[in-house]
């Protein structure tokens, strides 16, 4: 099996194995992904997807919390998980030949969480503490919030935590009903990178998770996407630095023109030889931290500027920024430019593809967007195809006047006064 191999097999419960064999490698990473996130939540029950990831860490009838965690520690290794808008996934990291334990303990929580009832409370308060944390980081905090101010109060728009209000609220019965009409094999991808024997690794996999299972699914609990909204709000605060977010509307993940997107977004804010980094940073000293970033979804997206910036200096912060994105959507780039941009993403892309953990997360969002493994060689091909029509075209289309969105958290000025800062 080459590197670049792809195993798929699909159960007779639906749900999907997609394995990666790595040979030089002495780890393995086993990621347990269900299609399923906050944007699949009842809006009065945000943060509920995040509660359950927690909650199926908390025990199984053979497994206690303390159990589970201590047989993936003992042998060297780590689990964890996370959710997002439209997936949760739970992974464990071990050495090749502890392999087993991994798929053993992912079909556990997957199939027999016990969902206690004291374990569920105790897990509340530690959520809740966790939602009081990204309120106290503000760089994080802006995030979220610009997020709720392009797409409102709506399951795509509300914090993949959930606020303190929902958590507060959310009952056991809703938990269990979610999981039971969510979790399920027909919306679950079990995803392995590293070293492997592909034929061993379907097998354990087959005995621990392809069982019939009773729970029926359902459809997905999201209504469409809203529409983006130019929003241009502050929220005050009592901080040394003003947060500032900028976002332009984009299009989804599996668009064609994403790697055109990429290139320009590099090329504007993704390092410290972009644009927005020398210019704001290293010729005025105006910012600490400026990057530029792109956020795409299943069915829509945006690009977006984060800067944090002392209060005096947010007038000159802002005008240079809005400068150098105008500029780039009235010019482009030079072909020089755009010949370097392209090295600099396709190195990125290549490096982050020598860990397991990246692999692994690469081959369930693959099937999740295209149904199919997108290979290496796929991507950087997409990538040189880009032309400096392209990426000029696609800078024009996105980084429009009357799409601009604005988000500011701090000392800021009023909500009115963004729209002449603006100008």
């Amino acid at each position: 099996m080459t590197p670049e191999s792809v195993s798929k097999t699909v159960f007779e419960n639906g749900l999907r194995l997609l394995t990666r064999d790595v040979p030089s490698s002495h780890s393995v990473a086993v990621g347990l992904w269900v299609e399923s996130g906050s944007s699949s939540e009842p809006t009065d029950q945000a943060g509920l997807s995040h509660f359950l990831e927690h909650l199926l860490f908390k025990g199984t009838p053979t497994r206690s919390a303390r159990e589970i965690a201590l047989q993936v520690e003992q042998v060297g290794g780590m689990l964890n998980a996370f959710t997002g808008r439209e997936a949760t996934c739970f992974y464990i990291r071990v050495l090749h030949s502890d392999l087993p334990l991994a798929v053993d303990i992912l079909a556990d929580i997957y199939h027999n969480p016990l969902f206690d009832a004291g374990e569920l409370e105790k897990e509340r308060g530690v959520i809740l503490q966790e939602i009081k944390m990204v309120e106290d980081t503000p760089d994080d905090l802006v995030h979220d919030l610009l997020h709720r101010n392009l797409w409102g109060d709506t399951s795509f728009g509300l914090p993949v935590l959930g606020t303190a209000e929902t958590v507060h609220a959310l009952r056991r019965e809703q938990i269990v009903t979610f999981f039971r009409r969510m979790y399920v094999p027909s919306r679950s991808v079990l995803a392995v990178a590293g070293r492997v024997d592909v034929s061993e690794v379907e097998r354990r996999a087959r005995a621990a998770f392809e069982r019939r299972d009773p729970r029926p699914g359902g459809a997905n609990g999201s209504s469409s996407p809203p529409s983006y909204r130019r929003a241009r709000r502050t929220h005050e605060r009592e901080l040394e630095q003003v947060h500032l977010c900028l976002a332009y509307p984009a299009f989804s993940e599996t668009d064609p023109r994403r790697y055109a997107l990429s290139l320009v977004n590099t090329y504007l804010g993704g390092g410290m030889s972009s644009e927005l980094f020398q210019e704001v940073r290293e010729k005025r000293g105006l910012v600490y931290t400026i990057y530029s970033f792109l956020s795409l979804y299943r069915e829509v997206g945006y690009t977006g500027v984060y800067a944090g910036v002392e209060p005096n200096g947010l007038n000159a912060c802002l005008g240079v920024t809005l400068h150098e994105i105008r500029k780039v959507a009235r010019e482009g780039m030079s072909a020089e430019a755009l010949e370097r941009t392209k090295a600099q993403v396709k190195g990125q892309v290549s490096l982050g593809m020598e860990s397991n953990f990246n692999l692994m997360q690469k081959l369930a969002k693959d099937e999740f967007l295209f149904q199919r493994h997108v290979p290496l060689e796929e991507i950087l091909a997409s990538i040189d195809a880009v032309k400096l029509d392209d990426a000029r075209d696609i800078a024009a289309q996105v980084y429009g006047e009357d799409g601009l969105a604005m988000t500011l958290l701090g000392p800021a000025p009023a909500a009115e006064d963004l729209v002449r800062l603006a100008e």
